[in-house]
């Protein structure tokens, strides 16, 4: 699948490059900053210029799910855990925070960066986060399923002139 977002007027389009065929045209309530397709490719998530993150649930595509607020700033990354159970946002607001994207819930956030966020990742077992940022830093958390994360190691600062 190829995702496709559209600046102006708030379409993303999902196309199936075997194919090359449209499969979901998605209509977003903001520009489109970021996309995560979920590990199942049942869900896809997008972080918007209001501030908001976006889930639609692919199997029922005309329909948006959730509408999630919490960001105080543009998203800027995002990303699934290995069960895709846990949707990891990042953003201009220098905040991390965690969803339940199946129920559309804020589980909470770390305010970890002192730059935007774009960079956001998820080890395979799930068990740590990587964040980067403007700031120069890539930080590593524990996010082990039943635990605050928190932070584990992190990149040297670069010296800004």
């Amino acid at each position: 699948m190829l995702l496709q977002p559209a600046r102006f007027n708030r379409l993303i389009r999902i196309w199936d490059v075997k194919t090359r065929q449209l499969v979901h045209q998605l209509q977003s309530s903001g520009e489109t900053l970021s996309l995560e397709f979920s590990h199942d490719n049942t869900r896809l998530a997008a972080g918007t210029t209001r501030f908001l993150v976006e889930v639609w649930d692919l199997r029922d595509p005309g329909r948006l799910h959730f509408k999630m607020t919490g960001h105080s700033s543009v998203v800027l990354s995002l990303g699934f855990s290995p069960d895709d159970r846990t949707l990891v946002s990042g953003g201009a607001d220098f905040q991390l925070i965690f969803w339940n994207p199946q129920r559309g819930l804020n589980l909470g956030s770390l305010k970890v960066h002192r730059e935007n966020i774009f960079g956001l990742g998820l080890t395979p077992d799930g068990n740590t986060l990587v964040s980067s940022s403007l700031d120069g830093e890539v930080r590593f958390w524990d996010a082990s399923p039943g635990t605050e994360p928190k932070p584990t190691a992190r990149s040297p600062e670069e010296r800004r002139p």
